[in-house]
């Protein structure tokens, strides 16, 4: 996967952040699609973080939401953290 293709699902992730916080299945949904598509490519520390990533938004998208002003940070971090995670390990080391 090319960084086009991840700036791609980055940028999608960074409009379903909008989308919450609070209950929201189909968001979540998107969610789910985007880092099953991007895991199987990722290295390993990027792979790392699309795991804390979908945590994270789960805890966004549920109906359990309580006001936390750091998740919105976090988020965003994560997702803009994304793209370097990916291009920094060698193409050899690759997530499970």
């Amino acid at each position: 996967m090319d960084a086009n293709e991840v700036n791609h699902y980055c940028e999608r992730l960074f409009r379903l952040l909008d989308r919450g916080p609070g209950d929201n299945p189909e968001a979540k949904r998107h969610v789910a699609n985007i880092v099953n598509t991007l895991k199987p490519a990722a290295p390993a520390y990027a792979h790392i973080k699309l795991t804390e990533l979908e945590q994270w938004f789960e805890q966004w998208f549920s109906a359990r939401w309580r006001d936390s002003p750091d998740l919105r940070g976090t988020l965003i971090g994560h997702i803009a953290g994304i793209v370097q995670a990916w291009f920094r390990w060698p193409l050899g080391e690759r997530g499970s």
